[in-house]
């Protein structure tokens, strides 16, 4: 009982940090293509 419930809870933690990441990639990606367009304007 006490294996599963520490794998369980390894998935949750392991799930959260993925979702975390994807968040942040998205974010960093958003940002970049904010900047291309800022100075394809400025150009």
């Amino acid at each position: 009982m006490c294996g599963t419930e520490g794998v369980y809870r390894r998935l949750k933690h392991a799930k959260n940090a993925g979702k975390q990441l994807s968040i942040r990639f998205f974010a960093a990606l958003a940002s970049t293509n904010a900047g291309r367009r800022k100075i394809k304007e400025d150009i």
